[in-house]
């Protein structure tokens, strides 16, 4: 199931996550922050910070689908570069779900 495991709350269409984060990846979700996940949304409908599934490995990702069938994963972390995956491989990314919220402590701006 997509949210299993010790920090998740799940049902089948939406789950909470957890996880610990050796980096941020997206704006405003850092270390330890939870996570609401619609697992309904399977599909790139549109830009989005979607939960993906690559080679094994479990990220969160800014989604920028291209009109090519090709898609772009940014990360707000500068030490990830943004990556293109073409259309060929486009569907070698599993779409966990798309975060729908984020939650974490009070953070100094």
């Amino acid at each position: 199931m997509p949210g299993s495991g010790p920090d998740s709350v799940s049902n089948r269409s939406v789950f909470c996550w957890r996880r610990q984060w050796a980096n941020r990846c997206c704006r405003g979700i850092q270390d330890g922050d939870l996570l609401l996940v619609d697992a309904t949304e399977n599909r790139f409908r549109s830009f989005g910070v979607y939960v993906l599934e690559i080679a094994g490995e479990r990220l969160v990702k800014r989604v920028q689908p291209k009109l090519d069938g090709s898609i772009t994963l940014i990360s707000d972390n500068a030490a990830y570069e943004t990556e293109h995956i073409p259309p060929a491989r486009a569907a070698d990314v599993e779409v966990v779900g798309r975060v729908i919220w984020t939650c974490g402590p009070p953070r100094a701006r």
